[in-house]
């Protein structure tokens, strides 16, 4: 789905999205956990803003939405499915079993906050 800065849908401005279904047109960037993770903040607080705007009945005035800023560098970590992983960092790869722990930890470390 193309999406604005704001994470709002091109097409339908009521639709926002993020994650591996948003592109961002202005400012595409890979398809990486890493960037979903971190447009949950700007979409929540753009959704928030919407539906304020939209119970306040303030039709006139255009809600303040937040723009997501993907960071030039990133980490991604991949899961080969035989218990090894692969690392790459700007043009550095690396490929090991022991990168899978990190992936691991780091994947069960992100998830525990869901428990509750």
């Amino acid at each position: 789905m193309a999406v604005t800065d704001n994470l709002q849908s091109i097409s339908h401005p009521d639709v926002f999205a993020a994650g591996d279904i948003a592109t961002i047109v202005n400012n595409p960037c890979p398809k990486a956990g890493v960037f979903a993770v971190r447009q949950g903040k700007p979409l929540f607080n753009n959704l928030w803003q919407i539906l304020q705007e939209k119970q306040l009945q303030q039709w006139d005035k255009r809600p303040r939405l937040s723009p997501y800023k993907p960071q030039k560098r990133y980490l991604s970590l991949i899961g080969t499915g035989d218990g090894s992983a692969i690392a790459s960092w700007g043009s550095l790869g690396w490929e090991s079993p022991l990168l899978w722990y990190g992936k691991d930890w780091i994947d069960r470390r992100f998830m525990a906050k869901f428990n509750n």
